[in-house]
């Protein structure tokens, strides 16, 4: 998971430039903005920075000497453990449309031609992070909704009646194996053939029906 404060400005930034003093440049203003900053110098060295301490965000320069940062946006967004970072791509030689489509399209979630407005990149930094900081919210709320319903579900299970649930249009989501029993059937969950299966029928324990 990305590893930054309720405050974004106190998040960690991976800037990765082989250019010094752009590099320092980099540091000191995102610096003044309250950000803890790592910077690494090379394609290689920022896949395992990146995979090691987990930044909220990386500033990515493309032209690299190693790797180019079209190659290594690539490779964070196909590895498990970088995927979520967020990337923030610069460039002052790759600056058409179609590099920056090219940036776009290898993952990247924003694409900047340099030199840019110290606004603007700390504009475009502090929506990437505030939308990062949403991502994860919502991952750790699916988390928690896919706890609860696993114990929903593992109670219903061990329920000595028949239970069953159904969605607003009347189609079973979930049902238990003395559901199945009582039914003499198992019908597929999410299946409009199933829709309002037997719920549209009410019954006395011996099975003598009972008018709604």
């Amino acid at each position: 998971m990305t590893q930054f404060t309720a405050e974004s400005d106190h998040a960690v930034i991976l800037i990765v430039d082989n250019k010094p003093t752009a590099l320092r440049m980099k540091s000191q203003l995102l610096n003044r903005q309250g950000y803890r900053i790592i910077e690494a110098t090379n394609g290689a060295d920022a896949l395992t920075v990146a995979a090691a301490e987990r930044p909220a965000l990386i500033l990515l320069d493309v032209n690299l000497s190693d790797i180019n940062g079209f190659d290594i946006c690539r490779q964070l967004k196909t590895r498990p453990e970088t995927q979520f970072i967020k990337v923030l791509q610069t460039s002052a030689a790759h600056i058409n449309a179609p590099d920056r489509m090219r940036g776009l399209e290898g993952g990247a979630d924003a694409y900047l031609v340099e030199p840019a407005e110290e606004e603007e990149l700390i504009g475009t930094m502090r929506a990437l992070l505030k939308l990062a900081r949403h991502e994860r919210d919502n991952q750790r709320l699916i988390e928690r909704l896919t706890e609860s319903e696993m114990r929903y579900r593992s109670l219903v299970e061990r329920m000595p009646v028949a239970m069953y649930t159904i969605d607003r249009d009347g189609r079973i989501t979930f049902y238990n194996d003395q559901a199945a029993e009582l039914w003499g059937c198992r019908p597929n969950p999410g299946h409009n053939e199933n829709r309002f299966y037997e719920s549209h029928k009410l019954l006395w324990p011996d099975g003598t029906p009972l008018p709604h």
